[in-house]
């Protein structure tokens, strides 16, 4: 299974015709709400900062 992670501002859609090309499948489906908060940190329809990197770009700091 691959994550991919789009992004799309509140006045527009995502082409899933243009998306499933560019990823080179023929389907894709999205995450129940509990999984897609597991893996991108937010909730589903939240406004996130595109800015942050997100939990899985934390970097190790252990020592």
């Amino acid at each position: 299974m691959t994550t991919c992670w789009s992004p799309v501002p509140g006045d527009r859609t995502l082409s899933w015709k243009k998306l499933r090309a560019l990823l080179g499948v023929s389907r894709i489906s999205l995450p129940d709400a509990h999984e897609g908060r597991q893996v991108t940190g937010y909730e589903r329809g939240m406004v996130a900062d595109v800015t942050d990197p997100g939990p899985s770009a934390t970097p190790d700091r252990s020592p």
